[in-house]
């Protein structure tokens, strides 16, 4: 996904879905597409690694690439 993507709620209106990409913004409306949206947001954050876990794979990652960076 090369696109940023907001979902909004109202409290007196229906949700909606804005996505960026490189050039352009798009604002999305209609309900079973801000569905689909949500259900891709929240597919991605169930897969996504805690932020603990990620920084400290990061970090190692970080710390091997160092060490290789040192090798002849």
């Amino acid at each position: 996904m090369n696109t940023m993507v907001s979902l909004m709620s109202f409290a007196d209106a229906p949700p909606v879905a804005y996505t960026e990409g490189a050039y352009s913004g798009q604002l999305t409306e209609e309900s079973g597409w801000v569905a689909d949206i949500q259900a891709a947001y929240d597919f991605a954050r169930a897969l996504a690694l805690s932020p603990e876990t990620s920084q400290a794979k990061l970090a190692s990652e970080a710390k091997e690439h160092a060490n290789h960076g040192n090798q002849p």
